[in-house]
Formats: structure tokens, C-alpha cells, sequence
């Protein structure tokens, strides 16, 4: 399609490039524009926390796809991280990113968290 994406290519793992018929980057999909770290959380103080992500095309799903969130927080799929912390910890989780065009492509990173008591 001359107005659309002809080519989607992932080069190297977690950075997928979207290309028109003239060989124009539309948008580019990678690790490095996910957010890699939030602000810290207070344990038994309410939480939230948006995770966002640069290029690809939105709307995104979000996933944990490592480690484990900290007692009480939980990410939903469109990337609020929330809840009420329980514990003091500091926590390093891979989260994934699915971005909505087709076909879809999928980034990850390592998202630092800490818990403060």
C-alpha cells in the first residue's frame, strides 16, 4: 500500500522497523523507548504508575514475562502499575510490549522497582 506499511523487519531482537513502498522508516518499535523504571512506592500506600513505550502503533498490551512484581502491585495489559505495596524490596521484572499493527511486534526490557518502607 504506497500509504501504509509495505514491510515490517526486526533486524536484531526487540527492535522491529515499519517501512513504506519508498523505503521511509513509519516507526520504529525497540526496547529503548519502554520505560525501564517508575518512581519508587511506599509499602502501604496506594500506587500508579504508567509504563509507556515510543514508536510502534498503539493502543499496546503489556505483560510481565520474568521475575516478579513486589506483594500487592500487579501491571494491568494496557500498562498501569498499581496497587498496594506490602513489602519493602527492590525488584527488577522484564516486561513485555505488544504494539497493535499486523503483524504485531513485541518488545521487552527490565523495569527497576523499589519498595521503600
Amino acid at each position: 500500500d504506497p500509504n501504509g506499511i509495505d514491510a515490517v523487519s526486526c533486524p536484531v531482537a526487540g527492535a522491529c522497523v515499519a517501512t513504506d513502498m519508498d523505503g521511509g522508516v513509519i516507526a520504529g518499535f525497540t526496547a529503548e523507548g519502554i520505560t525501564t523504571s517508575v518512581p519508587a512506592a511506599t509499602v502501604g500506600t496506594p500506587y500508579s504508575a504508567m509504563l509507556t513505550a515510543t514508536g510502534g502503533f498503539g493502543p499496546f498490551t503489556w505483560s510481565i514475562v520474568s521475575g516478579t512484581l513486589p506483594s500487592g502491585l500487579r501491571l494491568s495489559p494496557n500498562g498501569v502499575l498499581s496497587g498496594t505495596p506490602t513489602a519493602a524490596v527492590t525488584a527488577q521484572v522484564g516486561v513485555e510490549v505488544v504494539d497493535s499493527s499486523a503483524p504485531a511486534r513485541t518488545a521487552t526490557t527490565d523495569l527497576d522497582l523499589s519498595v521503600t518502607s
